[in-house]
């Protein structure tokens, strides 16, 4: 998939590019204890690069996932840092100092910067998949013609392997006959009296 286009930090920290800025950005948001002293977020569980796809639909469909993974990161970190309002002015709002606060929305103006650019890059890299996909420029009776195309090859191939499948049957069968005709010569030959 690296030949399909340019793509983000994140994104090519998915292709199995060098670790990006924005991933590690992304890791020190999620693993970053919450201000307010409860447990950090953790995000979807990911199961690292990938190898490279085999086809355009597992590409697009690895990109989507990717995409959702960006959009579940960067509202979970901007829910978790979310500035604490006052419900009651009368009652002040004492669980972040300003110190906090200040440091929590430097780190998500960074983060939503970043992860803003990978997921907008993210959606370039889908839109020029699905535009490689092929039979997208084809009329509709073309498509037909090429899928009925498609289906006399698979019904040959599948006739093909059906025949092979029968065959090895056949080989089994006659592999089992030469068994059981061995072993009553073996049985014949053990019954038989040599002393005579």
């Amino acid at each position: 998939m690296a030949e399909v286009c340019q793509v983000g930090p994140f994104f090519g920290f998915f292709l199995g590019q060098s670790r990006p800025r924005s991933r590690q950005a992304h890791e020190r948001a999620m693993s970053a204890p919450d201000p307010a002293g409860g447990p950090s977020l953790s995000g979807p569980p990911s199961a690292g690069p990938q190898p490279a796809a085999s086809d355009r639909l597992t590409q697009i469909q690895d990109c989507v996932g990717k995409l959702s993974e960006l959009l579940y990161t960067a509202i979970g970190v901007l829910q978790r840092d979310a500035p604490l309002v006052a419900l009651n002015n009368s009652i002040p709002i004492t669980a972040w100092t300003e110190e906090q606060t200040k440091k929590n929305e430097a780190a998500v103006s960074v983060l939503s910067s970043e992860i803003s650019t990978d997921i907008v890059q993210t959606c370039k890299v889908i839109d020029f998949l699905i535009d490689k996909l092929p039979g997208v420029g084809l009329t509709e009776d073309e498509q037909l013609d090429n899928l009925a195309q498609l289906e006399r090859e698979s019904d040959l191939v599948g006739d093909e392997m059906e025949r092979g499948i029968l065959e090895a049957d056949d080989a089994c069968r006659n592999q089992e006959d030469h068994k059981v005709h061995f072993r009553h010569n073996q049985l014949d030959l053990m019954a038989y009296d040599w002393s005579q």
